[in-house]
């Protein structure tokens, strides 16, 4: 099973993991990420899950929303 938090408003600090833990974090503005999910770009299928259940649940900035209805066939209203 696994688990997505949204997190916002987050402040950048070393890493502290285990010995063989291994943690990549990569940024990627919104609207590169909506432009990755239309053509098709995104290799883990858990991401635009994980996008589609945010725009279900309201939980994220109204333009955000549209942009994903949009993407998931939606007519882009909230």
């Amino acid at each position: 099973m696994l688990h997505y938090h949204l997190a916002t408003d987050l402040t950048p600090v070393a890493q502290r993991l285990d010995e063989f833990e291994r943690v990549e974090v990569t940024r990627v503005p919104f609207g590169a990420l909506v432009a990755m999910l239309e053509r098709g770009a995104l290799e883990d299928s858990q991401i635009p899950v994980c996008l589609f259940m945010a725009v279900l649940r309201g939980a994220l900035p109204p333009r955000h929303q549209v942009a994903l209805r949009a993407c998931f066939g939606g007519d882009g209203s909230a």
